[in-house]
């Protein structure tokens, strides 16, 4: 992983940012999009690679109204292929980051079938949340998540979560 920090592209974070709450729009196919021509372009970055994961795992559960995704454009089997290749770059089990391992073991457990094979996510999702909770045994602190778009707002609302994930 690079050693500094590349901040997500602001067009992606606005589009995030105006799909959070009751008026939100459906905008968050075309966030996934511009995060996928970065990381296609090589930008191998935590926050982009959190975001993207993230947005791609959730187009592959809610409905296209919800999301703005195009399905004609963008197959279900290729939001999947994302998911799990920004998964082994990042590779949560091999860190210590609290943050990696909350984030994909919690999608891993929410909705394994979306994302591969089902035992294999749930298995990895059971071994995410021990890594985890060993850095974090209160859990991970919803403040963590303020201001990131809507990756921030869904995690920020989770992790708020009494004995939750």
């Amino acid at each position: 992983m690079q050693d500094h920090v590349v901040p997500l592209p602001e067009a992606a974070l606005a589009l995030e940012n105006r799909a959070i709450g009751r008026g939100g729009e459906p905008t968050l196919g075309s966030a996934c999009d511009l995060l996928i021509e970065q990381w296609c372009a090589g930008v191998r970055d935590r926050e982009l690679g959190l975001h993207l994961a993230f947005l791609a795992w959730y187009i592959l559960v809610e409905p296209p109204f919800l999301t703005g995704a195009d399905e004609a454009r963008v197959a279900p089997e290729s939001l999947a292929g994302v998911f799990r290749e920004v998964h082994d770059f990042l590779a949560p089990l091999e860190s210590r980051d609290a943050e990696l391992l909350y984030v994909f073991g919690l999608m891993a457990h929410l909705f394994p079938w979306v994302v591969g094979d089902v035992k294999e996510w749930e298995t990895r999702s059971a071994e995410y949340r021990t890594a985890y909770r060993k850095l974090a045994p209160d859990g991970v602190r919803p403040d963590v998540f303020e201001g990131r778009g809507f990756y921030g707002h869904y995690f920020r609302g989770q992790a708020a979560v009494k004995g939750g994930y």
